[in-house]
């Protein structure tokens, strides 16, 4: 068999899917330090956190809004659940599904501009990096 024969080979028996759940596998941390970040900069999946209603505690956290850190807790305690058709964060700890009621699941999802980074810059690359080895065993 040519060079070129093996590599159509190769190509037909990739399983593009099972690339894609390896690559975010292999992320889990960085979209966590993603989130994080989010929501240190007061934002959630759908904008802007609420701004916090005393003056005093938003100038002693040093930011206006929301960011769901007080001892570290709840960040500290998130968790990346992926299955077939979804990946998703949440956190263990005690506050979650109260937090969840309070500012919405929205809290655990990506903005655009984070979204954009944690794919072009994490899952893209490593997809493709993934694509190359399998096409060139």
């Amino acid at each position: 068999m040519g060079r070129l024969s093996k590599l159509i080979e190769n190509v037909k028996r990739l399983d593009y899917s099972k690339l894609l759940d390896e690559c975010f596998v292999e992320t889990e941390e960085e979209l966590i330090k993603i989130l994080r970040s989010q929501l240190l900069d007061g934002r959630s999946g759908i904008g802007d956190m609420p701004l916090y209603q005393s003056k005093y505690y938003a100038r002693k956290k040093g930011t206006n809004r929301v960011n769901l850190r007080l001892t570290g807790a709840f960040h500290e305690a998130f968790k990346v659940y992926q299955n077939k058709y979804s990946v998703r964060v949440r956190s263990t700890d005690k506050k979650n599904k109260m937090l969840i009621v309070r500012y919405g699941a929205e809290i655990f999802e990506l903005d655009s501009q984070s979204y954009h980074e944690y794919i072009s810059v994490r899952i893209i690359p490593l997809f493709k990096k993934k694509m190359k080895n399998g096409m060139l065993k």
